[in-house]
């Protein structure tokens, strides 16, 4: 068979299988994808030229990942101002309804209606509805410190994940940086082989990352937003009646 018939069997053999077969069109366009247009043989033709490129690379994910923990720290600093104005919202709420009970249990023993609370006279009735709006307010206070303390707990866990990225990252470039001297001189020896294979690991799972997380502070601030926007669409109506009823007679 003749050299120039051969390499044009090979060539469309190779054809085929990246177009046809998904699998092996995956792996290439992947690792392709991972270093800029890097293929094998223009690593080991060049792995000190490789070695700079990769470690550009992390570097970029690294500082992507800075920017994120930046923006997730500002997010997370609204959180706790939020949660913590919600817990004074329960606390608040709660001294008042408890203060209401004793002089609506009082007034109601002694036939002593209407009553005075924080400056103002209140019938049986309007203080049996001031309960009902306070007991409310208790009761969405509260489901907003559940909402706002997950929240602080996932942008903590955001933030641990881009830091585990960024201390990996910092390791291998240290690793590239050690090795670029010596593959000018020993080119692709094993040791290099096994280092770029797991700097290919890194980068592959800051890839995963940043494409789960692609605007993690988004994803938070409409969480946050959807909070806000069913805090103030929730009804100005209180508790019902039975509820506030129960409670001033407990």
């Amino acid at each position: 068979m003749k050299p120039k018939f051969l390499i044009f069997i090979l060539f469309v053999a190779g054809l085929i299988a990246y177009t046809q077969f998904p699998g092996f069109k995956a792996k290439a366009e992947n690792f392709v994808n991972q270093y800029g247009g890097w293929t094998t043989e223009a690593i080991e033709k060049d792995p000190a030229a490789f070695i700079t490129s990769a470690s550009e690379k992390l570097k970029k994910n690294i500082a992507s990942f800075e920017e994120a923990k930046a923006a997730l720290g500002e997010s997370k600093r609204t959180a706790e101002t939020k949660l913590a104005k919600f817990k004074t919202d329960l606390g608040q709420a709660d001294l008042l309804a408890t203060a209401i009970k004793e002089k609506y249990k009082t007034a109601k023993a002694s036939g002593a209606f209407p009553v005075e609370v924080a400056g103002d006279t209140y019938t049986e009735e309007k203080l049996i509805q001031q309960v009902e709006l306070l007991l409310t307010e208790k009761a969405n206070a509260q489901a907003r410190i559940e909402d706002y303390t997950k929240i602080v707990a996932q942008v903590e866990e955001k933030r641990q994940t881009l830091n585990t990225q960024i201390a990996v990252s910092k390791t291998k470039i240290d690793e590239l940086d050690a090795k670029a001297a010596m593959v000018k001189v020993d080119k692709m020896s094993a040791d290099m082989a096994t280092l770029l294979a797991q700097v290919n690991d890194v980068v592959e799972s800051n890839g995963k990352v940043l494409a789960k997380d692609s605007d993690p502070v988004r994803s938070l601030q409409d969480m946050m937003t959807a909070i806000e926007t069913t805090t103030k669409n929730a009804p100005e109506a209180g508790a019902p009646k039975s509820e506030a009823l129960a409670f001033l007679n407990d």
